[in-house]
């Protein structure tokens, strides 16, 4: 794990304000469907402890990230390949909010960043330099080691050919 005096890297502490963003904006979901008398559960709140577990180097939320943004990126590239590929009407809902029909490309102009968006933040939680950070002290690479030399073996009487 890192140190504690470590300062993470520019590109890491960008993805925990996006993950923390997501919290926020999952509790704007939660809160929206309630005035609305429905349950609404958003897995995006998980991002208030996604977002300092990655600060402090901790593998388990690194691994929470990293789900995260696979799921997303591949849900975001999923949704931009049916919009390019079918003529579906597309109905958008925004805090239970029924915008009705709207133009397919407005709804491109969200999903193709966050898909891109994703997959920068999979590239950066899977750089070594980030990586490193959530290594144990245990399990951290140590100085190299030297290599002795291999003492020949004794020879015996009984042993030469004759």
């Amino acid at each position: 794990m890192s140190e504690p005096d470590d300062e993470p890297p520019r590109a890491l502490r960008s993805i925990a304000f996006l993950f923390r963003a997501e919290g926020v904006l999952a509790v704007l979901s939660i809160a929206a469907a309630l005035a609305d008398r429905r349950l609404h559960l958003a897995l995006g709140i998980l991002g208030f402890w996604i977002a300092p577990g990655l600060l402090r180097g901790d593998r388990t939320w690194r691994a929470w990230a990293l789900a995260f943004t696979i799921v997303q990126t591949l849900a975001m590239a999923f949704a931009t390949v049916i919009l390019l590929l079918t003529d579906v009407p597309v109905n958008v809902r925004v805090f239970g909010q029924d915008l009705s029909h709207v133009p397919r490309w407005t709804v491109l102009l969200l999903t193709v960043p966050v898909a891109f968006v994703g997959a920068w933040r999979w590239w950066v939680l899977m750089r070594p330099a980030v990586r490193r950070r959530f290594v144990p002290e245990e399990y951290a690479p140590g100085p190299e080691p030297r290599l002795r030399a291999i003492p020949a073996p004794a020879k015996h009487p009984g042993t030469q050919p004759r």
